[in-house]
């Protein structure tokens, strides 16, 4: 792993300097650009394996779920393309969930990914958050619906399948890892679609009771 994600790293710090130091041209700007966004697809894909292939146990802690969603989506509006009306239907206060932070964090922003990359045009996304008991656990229950291009029969049955992705980039991980993080953490995961309507994926992780 550090073989590959070493000399990335070297790759993006040099870009950074390039960005830095090149005078105003905008042609050689648009090249680092897009040597930067493969750099950071690269590292992406790198991480998908890693941590398909060595999974950690989760360390589960209190966290807000509001507030880690607003964090992604702040980093993801910061794209040239964005294009998506975002819309919350959130109880208050914020209930906390008991979760890894750091791998609930990665589930969010693979589902959030996909759900932008299925909206490449502008469209909406609706959070809908609500406290929901399954077999008799307390827990949170998270819908996000996003307006895209949905997904035939065929495609959703092979959804959570590893390897698998009907995009020509991407490692096909994105929702095999999120299945398996949020089962360690003792949650659920599922997802229904129809083909020109758009996705939902629906989140369930067990609440932090308060002592």
């Amino acid at each position: 792993a550090h073989e590959v994600k070493n000399p990335l790293g070297a790759i993006a710090g040099a870009v950074q300097v390039l960005q830095q130091q090149l005078p105003d041209d905008q042609g050689s700007r648009e090249f680092l650009g897009m040597i930067a966004d493969e750099v950071r697809r690269l590292d992406r894909i790198v991480r998908d394996y890693l941590q398909f292939a060595r999974p950690r146990p989760p360390e589960p802690t209190a966290v807000e779920l509001r507030p880690l969603v607003q964090r992604i989506l702040a980093g993801m509006k910061t794209q040239p393309d964005w294009a998506v009306q975002v819309e919350w239907d959130w109880p208050e206060p914020d209930p906390p969930v008991l979760a890894d932070a750091e791998q609930l964090a990665q589930v969010l922003h693979n589902l959030l990914n996909n759900a932008f990359e299925a909206m490449s045009g502008g469209g909406r996304l609706r959070l809908l958050g609500r406290m929901e008991n399954l077999d008799g656990r307390p827990g949170f229950q998270l819908e996000m619906s996003d307006s895209g291009r949905g997904m035939d029969a065929a495609t959703l049955a092979r959804a959570f399948d590893p390897f698998f992705t009907t995009r020509a980039r991407g490692s096909g991980l994105g929702l095999a890892i999120a299945r398996d993080l949020v089962e360690g953490m003792g949650g659920r995961i599922s997802v229904s679609s129809t083909p020109g309507a758009g996705t939902t994926v629906t989140l369930w992780l067990p609440r932090q009771e308060p002592v």
